[in-house]
Order: structure tokens, then C-alpha cells, then sequence
């Protein structure tokens, strides 16, 4: 087990927020859904994997973390039906679903490269916009044989250049930019990092954390807070226990640690995975000439059509979005689909929630 040094930069550069970045609370609008009660993503984990090889400190614990945020995500999505069978086939076709274990297994050294990670680690945002572009790979399609000693493994070969066929395959997975691929990725920042705060975003997500690494690190023990410091690592938040600690899935052994409560949290990141377009339920078309103008909005006219919505145009936003998720469950389709529609119809948001044209 390799012993941490307290504060020892592991791969995490610290930026400033920006105008454009998401916020919880604030200008996000990816909506907030319940996906586990009890905000505890243990159950869907893929076996650990160090970020450092025998003669290599990748410096890559943002992309360590980030890919593992998204594993936790697709695991849970696969075991309680979420995507369907033929989503599944082509995530097995494509490597994204390990052979033996049955569970998505991504490439971090995948993300590290297309992300630029130096010497001295990498952005959150950086890391994160890299995967919505570039999406991922299968472990075993750009691997990293952390415990090979000849020939030797080092930072150069850890670095290589991708050939095409690696990226052109990493967009299948995820790739805002075009279509087609599997899922889409959303992520906000969540700047209020107390425990509470913390609590309720991980019913939703596990979360992504930028940390201090305070004494003892290597331990099953639980790690005492030890005071507000600079960020050195990013792990990841996959719940909490009998508001004792937080739960902290590391790229160093051991792989589960124990935050103490009070541990300081200096950033917090929030991703969101959801099928992509082309997977989501198709909603009925509108059926009367008048409801035809508002094809480009089906839910809209749907929800038009079965609650005969004639004075819209004075309710508010938060009635609106009422109306639309009673349509859905009227028709059967469940939060998932709600929200996996809504991304994929992000170019018309505003007129989702406009609601304002009669018959």
C-alpha cells in the first residue's frame, strides 16, 4: 500500500468558477431527481483501480474520480432496468462492460490524455467538458497495466498518443457535439459543501470532491478533519453513514475510506448521466390541426391534450413543470425518461416550460 504523504498534490489543479459554469441552486438547469433514497451509491461499484503504476504517478486522481462518478451511475442504471437491452449490447460490443466482473469499466488513462493532464494534475472543468466532448473507452481498449514491470510502464507510455480509432470509438459513449452516441453528461458545481448540503445531492448523484489529504490517508480508520488547506486529490462521495462520516471512494488503497463529518470539502462536483435522444421514449404526437403547431414541443402538446390546459399562460413555472410530470406519470413513463427527454430537447427549454398557446 503506497503511504500518502499529508497535502501531496496528487493531480489536482484548482480554477476559478466562471460565469458559464453550473451551479446548484443557482443558474444550473439540470432538475434535481431522487434516484437513491438514501443517497448511497456503495452497492454499484466496479472493482478498485490505483492511479499509480509501478514506475508511474499518473497525476490523474480528477480523472480517476470523474470516471468513476459516471461507473457508480451506470451500474445502478443497468441493475434497476434503466437501459435497455440493446443499449446494453452495444456498451458489450464496444468494451464499455467488463467480460467477468459484468459492470462498466472505463479507461481512465483514456480521459487523462484527452484532457491534457500534466505533471502537475488537472482541472475539474477541464476534465469533465473532456468526456462530454470525447466520451469514454472500455478498460481494455486503452488499458493501463499498472503492475507490469517489463517493459517497463512509465509516464511516456502512460501519455502515448490515442490513435483516431480509440476516439472516434470514445464518442460513441458520449459526445455533446453529435449524434449518434449512448449517453449524454451534464455536471454542476455544488458550492454549499456541508454535510447536509452534501446529504441531498447524493440521492441524486455521487459527487465528485476536491480535497485536502489530512493524516492518516491510508487508513480504514476514520480521517479527522484537519482544518481548511488547499486542494491536493479528487475522490469521490458516494454517501454517508449515521452522519459519522462520508463515504470516499479512492484511486489509492484502501479503495473505501471514512471522511470524518467535518471534513472541509473545498469543491464539489455534480455529474448527471441519462441516456441519450435516440434511446428516450418517443411521446405521443399531437393529434387536431391547432396541436400540430406545436410539434416541435410533443410533451407540450401532450400534456395540452389530456388536461385540456386552457389558462396556462398564469401559471408559473413550478405549475408547469407539475402538469408535465402528472402527464407522464398518467402515461406511464417513469422521472428517467422525464428527465433523459428534457436533456435531449435542451435546445427548446425555454418553450418546455412556456405552456402558452391554446386551442
Amino acid at each position: 500500500m503506497q503511504k500518502i504523504k499529508p497535502g501531496k498534490n496528487l493531480g489536482v489543479i484548482e480554477q476559478e468558477m466562471l460565469p458559464s459554469d453550473y451551479v446548484a441552486g443557482a443558474n444550473s438547469p439540470i432538475p434535481y431527481v431522487v434516484n437513491i433514497i438514501d443517497g448511497l451509491w456503495t452497492g454499484y461499484e466496479s472493482p478498485g483501480e490505483p492511479q499509480t503504476g509501478v514506475y508511474v504517478a499518473t497525476q490523474a486522481c480528477v480523472s480517476f474520480s470523474a470516471v468513476k462518478a459516471i461507473v457508480l451511475q451506470l451500474n445502478r442504471m443497468m441493475k434497476v432496468g434503466l437501459i435497455p437491452a440493446s443499449i446494453l449490447d452495444q456498451c458489450r460490443v464496444q468494451g464499455y462492460i467488463d467480460a467477468n466482473s459484468g459492470l462498466f469499466n472505463f479507461s481512465e488513462r483514456y480521459v487523462a490524455k484527452m484532457s491534457g493532464t500534466t505533471q502537475d494534475g488537472n482541472s475539474a472543468r477541464t476534465v469533465w467538458d473532456t468526456i462530454r466532448h470525447y466520451g469514454l473507452v472500455g478498460q481494455q481498449v486503452w488499458p493501463f497495466p499498472d503492475t507490469q514491470r517489463t517493459p517497463v510502464f512509465a509516464w511516456d507510455d502512460f501519455y502515448a498518443p490515442i490513435p483516431q480509432s480509440v476516439i472516434d470509438q470514445g464518442k460513441k459513449f458520449c459526445n455533446q457535439d453529435e449524434l449518434p452516441h449512448l449517453f449524454d453528461l451534464v455536471y454542476e458545481q455544488v458550492t454549499d459543501t456541508s454535510p447536509a448540503s452534501l446529504e441531498y445531492h447524493l440521492k441524486q448523484s455521487p459527487l465528485q470532491v476536491l480535497t485536502y489529504t489530512c493524516p492518516p490517508w491510508n487508513t480504514t480508520d476514520i480521517i479527522k478533519a484537519c482544518g481548511i488547506k488547499p486542494s491536493s486529490h479528487a475522490t469521490v462521495i458516494a454517501g454517508t453513514q449515521e452522519d459519522v462520516w462520508l463515504v470516499d471512494l479512492d484511486s489509492y488503497n484502501p479503495w473505501e475510506k471514512k471522511l470524518a463529518w467535518d471534513y472541509y470539502i473545498n469543491f464539489a462536483f455534480k455529474p448527471v448521466v441519462t441516456l441519450a435522444p435516440q434511446d428516450v421514449p418517443v411521446l405521443p404526437a399531437p393529434r387536431n390541426k391547432a396541436l400540430e403547431q406545436l410539434n416541435a414541443i410533443a410533451f407540450k402538446a401532450f400534456v395540452y391534450q389530456k388536461f385540456a390546459v386552457t389558462d396556462v399562460a398564469r401559471t408559473d413555472a413550478s405549475h408547469n413543470w407539475s402538469l408535465l410530470v402528472n402527464a407522464l406519470t398518467y402515461q406511464g413513463y417513469s422521472m428517467t425518461d422525464l428527465i433523459s427527454w428534457l436533456y435531449a430537447h435542451s435546445h427548446q427549454h425555454k418553450e418546455i416550460f412556456k405552456l402558452t398557446q391554446h386551442k
